[in-house]
């Protein structure tokens, strides 16, 4: 502990970007103290990078990205985790200034392809976040440490020395929020993180500061459920490439207006789950009462179904929990593209099977027992994974 009273937020700060540096990450030097217009200029480089057969050799021009910044400042976090998770690529349209050139669609984000070669992972520290213009009184702040995906801010840390306590990081980023400085680009932030040598808190983005809620700022559990608290171990385990890309991509959901960042339990969870699912074993996950257990068979059912050929049956042993769980799910799914098929009768639970549709099938074990009874053959074909509550 005394070394770590040694050190000042800027040495702290570099370290840690040295450390995300050795975890896939790429820090960009030549965007510190970075204003709004260099990072929209550099995003606006990635866009046209990534986007070379669809702009027919012409890059985006400032018009063009006026339109795009305007589309983008209107996002919520909602929105936002809609637009960059509801399919394999998320993609901006685009009217091009010249008519010859109609419509395009420019590709931001892939989902699943970590590291696949589209993806920027960036580093940028100290961004400028400028006072409006019409409030004299507006201070201009800065952000520690921003991680950005493609050249999009879904990540921003604010980092505190080892004996200031985080709430003062978790209440700067909600005086920040108030100010709106999460504008333009940072509209885009999905996850915060509250950072100092010996503790860390994570929490997703909402659209008002007066809707976080510090029950939902969590810290870092291991995979035997050991709370991580040393800072080094933090980064290499939550925010290293590809675990950072999946926390934004598979990790995190809308539940009505809010934007939901599953816990660290949920999290290894379901990662258990698939792994197990991919060697062919069974097993169990057991859960408190309250303790979302919902939302992680929701995320490893959809998360299953993305796999090619995969049919997920999420079974309940009653008819309330089934229809309770049949809405759940179809309210996280709204807005994406994973398939929910709430089983209305037994028929319907077969004509499913037989479709071999990808998708999650919600119904009860007595409609499944009927259906087994009757079309066993039928059913046993195809990859079909079980999830029963």
């Amino acid at each position: 502990m005394a070394l770590y009273k040694t050190k000042g937020e800027i040495p702290f700060e570099n370290e840690f970007i040295e450390t995300l540096c050795h975890n896939g990450w790429t820090y960009l030097s030549e965007l510190e103290n970075a204003t709004p217009k260099q990072l929209e200029n550099h995003f606006r480089k990635i866009l046209n990078q990534n986007n070379q057969d669809v702009l027919s050799g012409v890059d985006i021009t400032d018009k063009e990205m006026e339109d795009i910044m305007r589309f983008i400042s209107g996002l919520t976090p909602t929105d936002t985790n809609r637009f960059l998770t509801k399919g394999y690529v998320a993609e901006i349209n685009l009217t091009r200034e010249n008519p010859d050139f109609g419509k395009i669609q420019l590709r931001t984000f892939w989902r699943d392809a970590v590291a696949g070669g589209q993806m920027h992972y960036e580093i940028v520290k100290q961004a400028i976040r400028p006072g409006m213009e019409d409030k004299p009184d507006d201070p201009n702040r800065r952000f520690d440490v921003t991680l950005l995906f493609n050249g999009m801010p879904l990540i921003q840390i604010e980092e505190k020395k080892v004996d200031v306590s985080l709430k003062h990081a978790t209440n700067q980023i909600a005086k920040y929020k108030s100010e709106h400085k999460y504008d333009g680009l940072y509209s885009l932030v999905q996850i915060f993180v509250a950072l100092k040598e010996d503790a860390s808190r994570y929490f997703a983005n909402q659209k008002s500061e007066k809707s976080f809620n510090n029950k939902f700022f969590f810290e870092w559990l291991d995979s035997s459920n050991k709370a991580v608290r040393n800072w080094k171990q933090f980064t290499e385990e939550f925010l290293k490439i590809p675990m950072a890309h999946n926390i934004i991509s598979n990790f995190t959901l809308v539940n009505s207006e809010n934007l939901v960042v599953l816990r660290p339990y949920q999290i290894h969870a379901v990662e258990a789950i698939r792994n197990a699912f991919a060697q062919h074993k069974d097993g169990y996950v057991w859960h408190a009462t309250g303790s979302g257990k919902t939302m992680t068979a929701y995320k490893t059912a959809t998360l299953l179904q993305r796999d090619p050929g995969n049919q997920v049956i999420f079974l309940s042993d009653r008819k309330e929990l089934d229809s309770q769980s049949g809405k759940n799910f179809s309210m996280f799914s709204s807005g994406s593209d994973d398939n929910v098929f709430e089983i209305n009768s037994t028929n319907d639970l077969i004509r499913h099977f037989k479709s071999n549709k990808t998708g999650v099938i919600v119904t009860t074990i007595n409609k499944m027992k009927i259906a087994v009874d009757k079309h066993n053959a039928r059913i046993a074909e195809g990859k079909k994974a079980f999830l029963i509550r």
